[in-house]
Formats: structure tokens, sequence, C-alpha cells
């Protein structure tokens, strides 16, 4: 797939470095159409945003996975939410820019966190190494999630999985105790990579689900709480407490007992 560019709000720069979150939605450009913008004002003014006063802004580079959904604003998703419905970016001084929603998933593998400065100075925070290491150079790590990003089913047991390369699939699970064959990468983290054509089956699912007729994406559950992202307009996320890690990204807590109507969704790689 082409490689994609996003703007990285502060809240989910903080999550990526210090919480070791992985998870990423909305709007997201093509790298080849933000060559141009060299300043945090260039960035911020397509987006349509006010650059006065701002020192730097943050955007990841990556490559979406195969199975990652890309598709144009559509009314309710995070990108329209965020005032992009029109498909394009309002204020690209070059014209045009097309803009995409990616729908919630997990960072792809050697995804980049660059950091451009007002000077034009372009530094790099950090980069994904997958779900088996997380963001290089943190001390922080959240072992991954079933609800969100690629498995693989390889050899009759489920993986998390992570592409090394288009022939390559890293298999990553969960263990109190070693792992034949797999190599420990962090406490109870496991690893090993297998050929993609040995894998049963190769999927990402997706949950949506209703809380205070709210209709929204699970991202995390236990028998107590859920994480959800809604899909609501920002006074109705402010209403209800919600967390806004971007524009039209609305993050809560919420007691697992109050989500009904749990959808699941499944994305196949054809064989």
């Amino acid at each position: 797939m082409t490689p994609v560019q996003k703007l990285i709000w502060p809240a989910t720069t903080a999550a990526f470095l210090q919480q070791g979150s992985s998870l990423l939605a909305g709007p997201v450009v093509r790298i080849a159409d933000a060559m141009g913008w060299r300043t945090p004002a260039d960035v911020l003014t397509a987006y349509g945003l006010d650059a006065t006063g701002v020192a730097s802004v943050d955007v990841l580079r990556f490559k979406p996975t195969p199975l990652s959904h890309v598709s144009i604003p559509q009314p309710g998703d995070a990108t329209a939410t965020a005032g992009y419905e029109r498909g394009f970016l309002p204020g690209s001084a070059a014209g045009p820019v097309p803009v995409w929603d990616l729908a919630p998933t997990t960072v792809a593998r050697d995804a980049e966190l660059w950091r451009i400065h007002a000077d034009g100075k372009q530094e790099l925070l950090s980069a994904y190494a997958g779900p088996a290491f997380g963001w290089r150079g943190t001390a922080v790590f959240v072992p991954p999630t079933a609800m969100l990003g690629p498995r693989a089913v390889w050899q009759g047991t489920e993986y998390t999985a992570s592409w090394v390369d288009p022939q390559h699939i890293e298999l990553v699970m969960i263990s109190q105790e070693p792992v034949d064959g797999f190599e420990q990468t962090r406490p109870f983290i496991f690893r090993r990579v297998a050929d993609a054509a040995s894998c049963d089956r190769v999927f990402e699912m997706s949950f949506t689900a209703m809380w205070n007729d709210i209709t929204c994406t699970l991202i995390q559950s236990n028998d107590r709480e859920a994480a959800v992202l809604l899909h609501c307009d920002p006074q109705t996320a402010a209403a209800v407490g919600a967390v806004v890690l971007e524009p039209g990204v609305f993050w809560h807590l919420v007691p697992r007992t109050e989500v009904t109507l749990i959808q699941g969704l499944s994305r196949e790689l054809p064989a």
C-alpha cells in the first residue's frame, strides 16, 4: 500500500512514548502529498488549523498493512468528524490534498514518529518495532491486545501478527513459560518469524458496540471495564467525559456491563 503520514496530536505522542500505546485511527494523507510541508505552519495550515506560536508538530510515517482499512471519509467516522468529510484537507498551499480515514487499528511495524520544528529541522523521536518489542528507545511497553491489529493462525494456534516483510510474519504470544521455537523479547512476551504462506489464516478483527446510545469501537475489555472509541460529535464526547486524543477520536473507559450489541467484523487476507 502507499506510504502515508498522519498528524499526531500531543495526547497521542504521550500515549505512544510514555504509555506504550499502539492505538491508531483517523485522518491520513499520502507522504508524497506532504513532502512540501517543511515547518509546523505548513502542516497545520494544510489541515486548516491555527499555527500561531506552534514550535513543533509530530507526524507518523508508515506503510499501512495489507489488512489496514483505509477509506474515503464517511459520515460518523473519525476523519469526517474532524472536519474533512469532503475528502480533502482545506488549506494546502499546493492545491487539494486528499485525505483518508484509517479505521481503528494498531501502529504498523517500522512506523516512524517524527517531530518537525519551526526551523525546518526534522527529529526522529522513535520507531515502532512491532508488538513484540514496542516503541524503540522507550522504557514502557504494553502487551498486544486481541481486539485490534493483525492476527494469524499458524499450526492451529492464533497469534498477534506483524509483517517483517511481504513473505514473513512475526508471531507474538504472551506466556508465563518459555515457548519452544520462540524468542523471548520482554517479560512474558515471545516471538518467532514464520513464512506468511505457512499461516492457515491472517486477519484483523474489529468490534463495534453500543454504549449509552452511542456507537463505539471496542479497543480493550475485561470483566469490569471496556476501553472504547466513541463515534459521536465533539459536544457529546465532552458531555460524557471522553478523552480527546485528536479531533474526531474520542477515547473513553466505561463499565463493561453497559456495553451492548457487540458485533465483530473480520478482514481476511486472501490465501
